[in-house]
């Protein structure tokens, strides 16, 4: 199954992470780590921290976007 994060922010991803971190921990440490419960955390975990990666990226590119376009396009 193809789990995705719902959240719509940065700040609602890396609460959700610190929940799912949490949630990994306690599952695997009480079921085990190939139970399907902590396989399942542990894919909603990877799917935000993909989205969480996402949002860096876009971040970081608007931002070099933005300093490019005040730098002049030639040099007199």
């Amino acid at each position: 199954m193809k789990y995705q994060c719902l959240c719509k922010t940065p700040f609602e991803i890396i609460e959700k992470i610190i929940l799912l971190r949490s949630d990994l921990i306690n599952t695997g440490s009480t079921e085990g780590l190939l139970s399907p419960n902590t396989i399942a955390i542990s894919q909603q975990l990877d799917a935000c921290l993909n989205k969480y990666e996402v949002f860096k990226n876009l971040e970081t590119s608007n931002r070099n976007q933005k300093t490019l376009s005040k730098q002049p396009i030639f040099k007199i």
